[in-house]
């Protein structure tokens, strides 16, 4: 089967957005699925669904995505006519009123979802080809239900589901990209030229993830601190960095990246690798649902000032 729902990564940095922590867009993928056959069970579609990534597309971070309903046949993948009315109205509000009306004039007797497919032929090839567009649809709409339902934006039992899937952090792994600052934007599409999208970005990002999931909300953007942690980590793959490791309660640790001050990079700071150290750094961030980077104004070991 060919791919049919498309996942574009667009990384922090400008000249090569398509660089992004392996590990971090795997755990997206991961995520993605979760919240792929989340959705499936909220809107009660019928049959075996498969999700499984085919292929990343050269030139941009797109990952291919195969959404398969096994044992569709030539019916409606839905037992209640509820749940395919409700499907309807978010992919065709014209294919949705014929419905409504149909239903409306048969008695209960013949209430038959596939009746109203034969005589109107073309919503097979919608209902086939409008599962991922729908898919798309309420991903992009899923972060207007985080403080309640919003039952003038969806059906009812799609707002009161994707309430709960934000409440239970079902979209946490599939925007950790968001929470890494590996990315700064998400899209995703039923079409592989995203002429019709989705955007989450940094503004919106965490309008998917429930209370409390706040990153160290008491470093404000901007504000200076005295951290406690250690070194654990060098890189210059994607500018010059450190990699601190704080301890933030109980046996719980956070790894955050910090940054050398203007005129010194990790090579001045070589000696404090492995050590327990205090950082007068500046806090930056977007999101308090984000973690902070900081940048370095001074260290020292905990015990003897070095630098």
């Amino acid at each position: 089967m060919k791919p049919n729902f498309f996942i574009k990564y667009h990384g922090p940095d400008d000249t090569n957005d398509s660089e992004i922590d392996l590990v971090a867009l795997g755990e997206s993928i991961v995520g993605f699925d979760r919240v792929i056959k989340d959705i499936f069970y909220i809107s009660k579609i019928n049959g075996d669904i498969s999700v499984s990534a085919s292929k990343t597309q050269k030139g941009s971070l797109v990952i291919d995505i195969v959404i398969a309903v096994g044992n569709l046949g030539s019916s409606i993948p839905f037992d209640k006519i509820i749940d395919f009315l409700n499907f309807l109205k978010v992919v065709d509000q014209e294919v949705w009123a014929q419905a409504n009306t149909f239903f409306g004039q048969m008695s209960h007797a013949h209430d038959d979802i596939n009746e109203f497919a034969r005589q109107y032929p073309a919503t097979y090839d919608l209902v086939k080809s409008g599962i991922t567009l729908f898919i798309g649809i309420l991903i992009g709409r899923a972060g207007k239900h985080k403080k309640c339902p919003d039952l003038d934006d969806l059906p009812k039992k799609y707002a009161i589901g994707l309430h709960k899937m934000i409440k239970q952090r079902k979209f946490k792994k599939a925007f950790k990209p968001f929470i890494e600052n590996e990315v700064t934007s998400i899209e995703v599409s039923y079409k592989e030229d995203f002429i019709f999208k989705s955007t989450i970005d940094v503004n919106n990002f965490d309008t998917y993830l429930s209370e409390g999931e706040e990153i160290l909300p008491q470093f404000t953007n901007g504000e200076t601190y005295n951290i406690v942690g250690k070194i654990v980590g060098m890189q210059c793959s994607r500018g010059d960095s450190m990699n601190v490791k704080l301890k933030i309660k109980n046996r719980k640790y956070i790894t955050l990246v910090a940054l050398p001050p203007e005129g010194k990079t990790t090579k001045d700071y070589d000696d404090f690798y492995g050590q327990d150290v205090i950082i007068k750094a500046v806090i930056q961030r977007d999101s308090l649902y984000q973690k902070p980077r900081i940048f370095v104004e001074s260290m020292e070991l905990q015990q003897q000032r070095l630098i």
